[in-house]
Formats: C-alpha cells, sequence, structure tokens
C-alpha cells in the first residue's frame, strides 16, 4: 500500500467507509473545499464514529476500525498525529473499549499504551 497523507485521505476513507461519503461532502462544502484534515477526523470522523457505536452499527464499525489501522500503519508523520490528536484524544475510555474489537492489534496496544502511559482517554 501506498503512503497515506493528506492528499489521498479522502478517497480512501470513502473507499472504506461508503456510508461517510455524505459526511465527508458536508465537510468539503462547509470548508470550501479545503481539506483540513484534523478537522476532518474532529468534528466528522469522530462523532459518526461515536453515533456507530451507539446505534451498534457493527459492519460500519469494523470499517472504521480497519480504516484507521490502515492509517496508522501507512501514514505519513502528519496521519499519525491527526489519528492521535484529532480522533483519539477526544474518545471517552467507554467509547475507546467498544471500538477497540475492530482496530488491528499493532494500533489497539499502541493506544492502550498511550492511555497507560499518559491517561489518553477521559
Amino acid at each position: 500500500m501506498n503512503k497515506i497523507t493528506e492528499d489521498n485521505i479522502g478517497k480512501l476513507l470513502t473507499e472504506y467507509i461508503p456510508e461517510f461519503l455524505k459526511d465527508y461532502k458536508n465537510f468539503l462544502k462547509d470548508n470550501d473545499g479545503e481539506k483540513i484534515i484534523h478537522v476532518l477526523f474532529g468534528a466528522y470522523l469522530f462523532p459518526f464514529t461515536i453515533k456507530s457505536i451507539k446505534n451498534k452499527k457493527i459492519s460500519t464499525l469494523k470499517r472504521i476500525g480497519k480504516f484507521l489501522s490502515k492509517c496508522f500503519k501507512f501514514g505519513d508523520e502528519k496521519i499519525v498525529n491527526i489519528i492521535h490528536v484529532s480522533f483519539f484524544e477526544n474518545m471517552k475510555k467507554e467509547d475507546f473499549e467498544k471500538l477497540v474489537t475492530y482496530l488491528s492489534e499493532e494500533l489497539s496496544v499502541h493506544m492502550k499504551e498511550m492511555d497507560r502511559k499518559y491517561k489518553y482517554f477521559i
């Protein structure tokens, strides 16, 4: 897989999570087409994920987990930072526990370690 960057993440996101396409289009519209990826993850993907957790949309959560795991493994430094700062840093521990099942082992172990070191989840 090619490196995931700010330039290709939108396409990848909507390929992995097709039901997010409407939210992605709203993101582009709300930001005048500017791809501010921190905003995409924090203000759009994060609430979409929480809603999917609350509504127990297992197939969607599996795709979200796969997408985040790919971003963690193949993302450039900016993308990995965005996953931490704009996505997981806002998450409640109880929501993380419901999402962790769908993350790769590598990302799951990493985020649990971050929580142990820094009390990451609220």
